[in-house]
């Protein structure tokens, strides 16, 4: 009954099971563009650091930051942000992996923004469900960027910045990737996200199970809603011919723009 919804946010919760939503979860898992251990192998290494929600090293002979963080569930705070970004500070750039982080807090997306050149630009536009018709929502609820950044207003981080995506960058992770349109120097690469940008609400039923279900749908500032996944900037495949080599094209890829 629930599988008819296509949405990871709609779930049934009991003392003995949950519901999932299969097409959902087997596109999450099945097309997953990512080899963590090639990553953690070949560009983490064994001698990567970790600062707070982060791993973290440089590549491309230090010229390049590459981060990795796994869920938005996982707090992102100002100190290690701050940290993060005096380290790399001479590098070309940054690449931040989200394949697979299935999503979590919204506020740490929030965090997470906070060093880039905020202006109270247009982040996206919320719509609520008010009644049974299919098309019955209520206005637009703007969210924008605030008008500041967490290094100051002059040292906002504004080398290029790669978003490494995919069918597992889900709900939080989505949201992120739709507030990147309304920044100039932060692209998208890999897959499509697993879309999820409606949330949840939810209550108790009568024989104690809880249920939740998506109650708002998200339009990116595009216009578009991309609850089922937002696309990346350049689309790129993993190649198993290049896992095989231990190299992860799509980090290479990514590499490539910021160097140029």
């Amino acid at each position: 009954m629930l599988n008819t919804l296509r949405d990871g946010h709609t779930n049934l919760f009991s003392d003995f099971d949950r519901s999932i939503n299969d097409s959902v979860y087997y596109k999450m898992y099945a097309e997953k563009n990512i080899n963590t251990d090639v990553v953690v192998l070949n560009y983490l290494t064994v001698n990567h650091h970790v600062t707070g929600s982060f791993s973290h090293n440089a590549i491309r002979d230090g010229k390049v930051a590459y981060l990795r963080y796994t869920s938005f569930s996982n707090d992102v705070d100002e100190t290690t942000l701050k940290f993060l970004v005096d380290r790399y500070k001479d590098c070309n750039g940054m690449i931040i992996d989200m394949r697979q982080n299935g999503g979590g807090s919204i506020n740490n997306v929030a965090n997470l923004l906070s060093i880039f050149d905020n202006h109270k630009q247009l982040l996206y536009k919320t719509q609520v469900k008010k009644g049974p018709g299919h098309d019955e929502f209520t206005d637009d609820l703007e969210v924008y960027a605030a008008d500041s950044c967490i290094l100051g207003k002059d040292n906002a981080y504004t080398k290029p910045v790669a978003v490494l995506i995919d069918r597992g960058s889900y709900s939080a992770t989505s949201f992120f990737s739709v507030c990147t349109q309304s920044y100039d120097n932060i692209q998208l690469f890999g897959d499509y996200t697993g879309g999820g940008l409606g949330l949840p609400n939810g209550g108790i039923l009568p024989n104690g199970w809880t249920y939740r279900f998506s109650t708002s749908r998200t339009i990116a500032p595009d216009g578009q809603n991309y609850e089922n996944g937002v696309p990346p900037d350049v689309r790129v495949i993993l190649d198993p011919a290049c896992t095989a080599q231990g190299i992860d094209n799509v980090i290479e890829a990514a590499a490539d723009w910021i160097m140029q």
